[in-house]
C-alpha cells in the first residue's frame, strides 16, 4: 500500500514538473535557439534519462505504477485532441504510444512485485535454514 501512495506521489511531482514546464515553456524556447541552448537542453534530458533509468532498476515496482500513470495520462490528453483535431495519422501514434506505455507499466510492476517476492522468500529461506543449522549443532 506504501507503495501505490509512492507511487502516486511521484505521479503527482511529475505532473507539477510538466505544469512548470508548461509555464516557463515560451523562456525555455526561446533560450534552447542557440546551439548551445540545445547542448544544455539535450545534456539535462539526458541526465533526467539515467536518473529514470537508476530509478528503474533499483524500484522497479514504483517506475511500473508511474509508467502506467504517465501512459493514462497521455491517453487522455489523446482522446482530448481527437475532439479538436480529427488527424488520424497523429492520434492514432500518440494512442499507441500511450497505450504501449500502460502496458509496460502494467508488465514492470508485475516484474517488479515478483522481484520483491523472491527476495523476501529466498531471505525467509535463508533464516529458516540458518534456524535448523543452529539447533543441530547444539
Amino acid at each position: 500500500m506504501a507503495e501505490d501512495v509512492a507511487s502516486v506521489v511521484l505521479a503527482i511531482a511529475g505532473y507539477g514538473i510538466y505544469r512548470a514546464l508548461a509555464h516557463f515553456g515560451p523562456w525555455i524556447l526561446g533560450a534552447i535557439k542557440p546551439w548551445y541552448g540545445r547542448l544544455l537542453a539535450t545534456a539535462g534530458l539526458f541526465g533526467f534519462g539515467l536518473l529514470l533509468y537508476a530509478f528503474r532498476c533499483r524500484r522497479l515496482r514504483y517506475y511500473g505504477s508511474v509508467e502506467v500513470l504517465v501512459g493514462v495520462y497521455a491517453c487522455w490528453k489523446a482522446v482530448e485532441k481527437l475532439s479538436q483535431d480529427r488527424s488520424p495519422e497523429i492520434w492514432l501514434t500518440v494512442v499507441a504510444g500511450a497505450v504501449y506505455l500502460v502496458v509496460r507499466g502494467l508488465d514492470n510492476r508485475a516484474k517488479g512485485i515478483k522481484d520483491e517476492n523472491d527476495k523476501r522468500a529466498a531471505a525467509v529461506a535463508v533464516s529458516v535454514s540458518s534456524a535448523t543449522h543452529d539447533s543441530r549443532e547444539r
